[in-house]
C-alpha cells in the first residue's frame, strides 16, 4: 500500500516485551501481565524551552495519527504525554485528541486558548460532570485536568493545538462495543483539521489494531483499527511498577500495578505489528494513582 508523502510510515521490528494492561472504553481496566511477541508552524525557542523532557521524536515522524495506549488514572502518563505534545508543537501545529466527551470541543479549546483571566474552572467541570455520569473510572483524574492546564500554557506560549475530545454521546451509538470503537474513531476523523498530526490518548485496548478477543471467538475491533493503516502507530504503555486509580474486579479506586523490570527498554520503541496490533510502545516506568478532579481543588 502506498504510504502517505506528509507521514511516511514504517515499522521495525525489535525484541519480544510485555502486555501492560487492558482497559476497555475507559470503564474496566484489569491488570494483566503475559509475554507477547511482538498548514506549517515552525519550532519555536520559546516552545520547546517549555518542554520538560527532552524526547527523541524520530521514530514517529513518519505517522501522522499517533495513539498513545494508556493505563487509567495515574500521574505520570498525562504528564509524558504532553511532553510528546510539546515535542511535536514546537515544530508544527497538532491536534491532541482526550478521552473526554466530544460535546466539550467548544469549551475545552475556548479554555485552552484563554489567558489567565479566562474561566479556570472549565476542566474542572467537565471532569466533575463526568465523574457523576459515568463513574470515577480514571478518565477525569486530577492529573488530566493538569494536563489540560499545561497545554493552555503551551498554546499561549505560541504552539498551535488544538483539542479534541472524542467520547461520542450514547445517543450516537448504534450497537455494542464495536460500534461504539468505530464511534470513536469517527469522532477523531471528523474532528481533526486536514493534514495535521494527532496525538491521542486513550486506553490501551483502544490503541490496539487487531481485534480484541473477549472468549469463545467473540471480540471487537477497536478504536484505532478503523485508522488509515500505513499513517497510524497505537503504542502500549510499558509500566514498571506502582498504583492507577481505574476501576477493576475489586472496584474503583488507587489499584496496584505488578511490579515488572524495564531496565533497558528505549523511551519509544517502534517495531513490526505484533498479534495485539501495537506497532510500538513507550516507557512510563513507576507509576502514582491520580484521584478524580474535584471542583474544591482549584
Amino acid at each position: 500500500m502506498k504510504r502517505s508523502s506528509a507521514f511516511p510510515g514504517w515499522r521495525k521490528t525489535r525484541r519480544p516485551w510485555l502486555f501492560p494492561a487492558i482497559c476497555i472504553s475507559g470503564v474496566i481496566c484489569s491488570l494483566a501481565y503475559g509475554a507477547l511477541v511482538s498548514a506549517n508552524a515552525q519550532p519555536t525557542e520559546q516552545g520547546s524551552s517549555l518542554c520538560q523532557r527532552d524526547l527523541d521524536i524520530s521514530l514517529l515522524e513518519d505517522y501522522q495519527f499517533l495513539i498513545f495506549g494508556e493505563v487509567h488514572g495515574t500521574n505520570e502518563i498525562p504528564s509524558i504525554f504532553s511532553d510528546y505534545v510539546c515535542a511535536f508543537g514546537s515544530k508544527e501545529p497538532v491536534a491532541v485528541g482526550v478521552e473526554w466527551p466530544a460535546h466539550s470541543s467548544t469549551q475545552l479549546n475556548d479554555y485552552i486558548s484563554s489567558r489567565e483571566n479566562g474561566d479556570e474552572q472549565v476542566p474542572l467541570r467537565i471532569a466533575a460532570e463526568m465523574s457523576g455520569q459515568q463513574g470515577a473510572d480514571g478518565r477525569s483524574t486530577l492529573a488530566i485536568v493538569e494536563m489540560l492546564e499545561r497545554l493552555r500554557a503551551l498554546k499561549l506560549a505560541g504552539l498551535d493545538i488544538t483539542v479534541v475530545p472524542f467520547v461520542p454521546d450514547s445517543s450516537d451509538i448504534n450497537g455494542g462495543q464495536d460500534a461504539y470503537e468505530r464511534a470513536l474513531a469517527d469522532k477523531l476523523m471528523a474532528n481533526i483539521p486536514a493534514g495535521r498530526r494527532a496525538l491521542i490518548l486513550v486506553g490501551n485496548v483502544h490503541a490496539q489494531r487487531a481485534k480484541f478477543e473477549i472468549s469463545d471467538g467473540l471480540g471487537f475491533m477497536p478504536m484505532a483499527a478503523h485508522f488509515p493503516e500505513d499513517a497510524t502507530l497505537g503504542l502500549a504503555p510499558r509500566i514498571a511498577s506502582g498504583s492507577a486509580w481505574n476501576c477493576s474486579a475489586q472496584g474503583c479506586g488507587a489499584n496496584p500495578v505488578p511490579a515488572r523490570d524495564l531496565s533497558g527498554y528505549p523511551e519509544i520503541e517502534v517495531f513490526e505489528q505484533d498479534r495485539s496490533g501495537y506497532g510500538g510502545a513507550w516507557l512510563i516506568g513507576r507509576v502514582s494513582a491520580s484521584p478524580p478532579a474535584k471542583l474544591s481543588e482549584r
